[in-house]
């Protein structure tokens, strides 16, 4: 169930073409109103957030496809690979507390592990810009995601021993080379967890949801009066029992992708990238988050696509998209004029295409 498709593309289509939306009265409202009606995903949520906090929010539909269960503004939502920042501000975090290095390398995160000398210049800021070398295809193959599935052993240990599969073999790619990669953002999970003593999960709940004020998240398929994942099938959602085990990828890819949280808890982590840190980073972390590798464009920082010269941004905007193809997520930031655009659905499908288009259209109204 992992998304494949390259991340970088979808943004800089999405980053944005403008529509024509009338600024007055409830505009933001029609903006939401006719990208659900165009798309008709289960349900679509969307958000504008300042650096104040959330200057509007809205969301339509249901959360079950044929059934009257609306959705509801404090729903929470899959944010698939939104993760990623969050697992990147994360180790920022220790950095910050002097319990971790941006320069530290593979072999010096898993000093007991035999990692092959083609990694020895591979550091965690390589992995977190995805270019480290890794690729999804020789290793999160279908069959391991079903092993994964059915895996009920401690996650630490699953996720070092995909670390020692994986390092202990020479890299897929060229290090230096951009290839948009899950399994680094496992690795980075990994490393936490063996600096931290205790795993991902536990980390993320102590140093980031906890300061933050972050009440509503968790890992996986949440549970309860939620809106549920649908996978499409001859273009009719179908929902997907979130008690499933398929209704979400393996527990083990959580550091790439399976937080769930509000939409307001969300725009708390935006909000903070928004105001540099905002008293939980500093402005120099932030900035290291934030900066690509190099200077094309679209291109990877850590845990955000940066597109430059965006028109509705006044400049650079960091985006990312999330999906694990029963959900999508979409956020996209313009740092130059203190606003981001958030979206979300129950729906990889209908819901990709939903997300983007509120976001466009709101991004619209911004300018």
């Amino acid at each position: 169930m992992i998304h494949r498709r390259e991340v970088l593309a979808t943004l800089t289509l999405a980053a944005f073409a403008r529509p024509a939306i009338a600024k007055s009265g409830d505009h933001r409202d029609r903006a939401l109103d006719a990208a659900f009606r165009e798309h008709a995903p289960p349900a679509l949520a969307a958000a504008i957030v300042t650096r104040e906090g959330l200057e509007w929010s809205g969301v339509r539909g249901v959360r079950r496809f044929g059934a009257n269960d609306q959705a509801a503004l404090d729903d929470v939502w899959h944010l698939g690979s939104c993760t990623k920042a969050m697992t990147a501000a994360l180790y920022g975090r220790l950095v910050e507390q002097g319990r971790a290095q941006w320069r530290s390398t593979i072999q010096e995160l898993f000093p007991d592990i035999a990692v092959h000398p083609s990694w020895n210049s591979a550091t965690i800021r390589s992995l977190l810009m995805h270019r480290a070398g890794m690729s999804d295809s020789s290793w999160l193959t279908d069959d391991w995601l079903r092993m994964a599935q059915r895996d009920k052993t401690d996650l630490r240990k699953q996720r070092r021993d995909l670390v020692k599969r994986v390092v202990e073999r020479p890299p897929a790619h060229q290090e230096g080379s951009l290839e948009y990669s899950n399994l680094d953002y496992i690795i980075v999970g990994a490393a936490i967890e063996a600096i931290a003593a205790e795993s991902w999960e536990s980390v993320m709940r102590r140093e980031l949801f906890a300061p933050l004020g972050v009440t509503s998240a968790g890992f996986g398929a949440a549970h309860g009066h939620v809106p549920w994942p649908h996978r499409n099938i001859d273009n009719i959602p179908l929902p997907i029992d979130p008690h499933c085990s398929d209704s979400d990828n393996p527990a083990v890819i959580g550091p790439a992708g399976t937080v769930h949280m509000s939409l307001q808890d969300y725009a708390r982590f935006v909000r903070m990238i928004l105001n540099e840190g905002d008293g939980f980073l500093s402005r120099e972390t932030v900035r290291t988050l934030t900066t690509p590798f190099g200077s094309g464009s679209p291109d990877y920082a850590l845990g955000w696509v940066v597109v430059r010269d965006r028109p509705w941004a006044k400049g650079t905007m960091l985006g990312h998209e999330g999906t694990n193809t029963l959900n999508h997520a979409y956020c996209a930031i313009a740092p130059a004029i203190g606003k981001a655009v958030i979206a979300f659905s129950n729906d990889g499908m209908r819901g990709a295409m939903a997300t983007v288009a509120v976001a466009r259209r709101l991004a619209a109204t911004l300018t």
